[in-house]
């Protein structure tokens, strides 16, 4: 999905909960990984990218320490309107919300850096969750999180259709005011649903 969104690049670091990630990311070869010291370091490359070139880019970190350290860059990917997915490592979902070490709420801690933040914890929820965070990023010009814990990122999904190139719509509202894409077609509000 982020590869057919436009996607070229993803920076961050191997960890844990985004193993099976990164490990896609390889297998699929659309999309390169790029390896940084710090997620902060990435985070800022990949704003830089995306406000230079106008096209979405990817960046992870793994659980705890290296999500927190994205904050910083997507508070400055939404001042600056870069179009950022950022992929949160996250705890198993069999430990949620049990206070565990490394495990911290995306919702409150990204509530003022991020125009959607979102927790995947099933794989059904998968494509609807990235096809948003990516809708989002790219024709609201500004960061998306999605927290991804490491059980639900080894599962297997069906990948469907893939989400629609930036510029083209094919979207329903599910609130929000009538506006209209580049390309002339209506969509409604913040909260986007691709149309199936």
């Amino acid at each position: 999905m982020l590869a057919n969104a436009g996607v070229k690049r993803c920076y961050g670091i191997v960890g844990d909960a985004l193993n099976p990630f990164v490990d896609a990311l390889r297998r699929n070869g659309r999309i390169d990984f790029i390896q940084v010291r710090n997620e902060e370091y990435g985070v800022f490359a990949a704003v830089a990218e995306a406000y230079l070139t106008g096209n979405p880019v990817a960046v992870c970190g793994t659980a705890g320490p290296g999500v927190v350290h994205l904050f910083n860059g997507l508070m400055d990917a939404r001042k600056e309107g870069a179009p950022i997915i950022a992929i949160a490592g996250d705890v198993e979902t069999s430990i949620l919300d049990t206070f565990t070490l490394e495990e911290l709420n995306p919702y409150k801690f990204f509530d003022t850096a991020s125009l959607y933040t979102a927790r995947v914890v099933n794989p059904e929820q998968a494509r609807s969750v990235f096809n948003t965070a990516i809708l989002t990023a790219v024709l609201e010009k500004g960061p998306t999180v999605i927290s991804l814990p490491g059980d639900i990122a080894s599962m297997d999904v069906e990948a469907g259709r893939p989400a629609p190139a930036p510029g083209r719509c094919g979207l329903k509202s599910t609130r929000g005011n009538d506006r209209r894409c580049k390309n002339g077609s209506n969509f409604r509000g913040r909260w986007l649903q691709v149309r199936t």
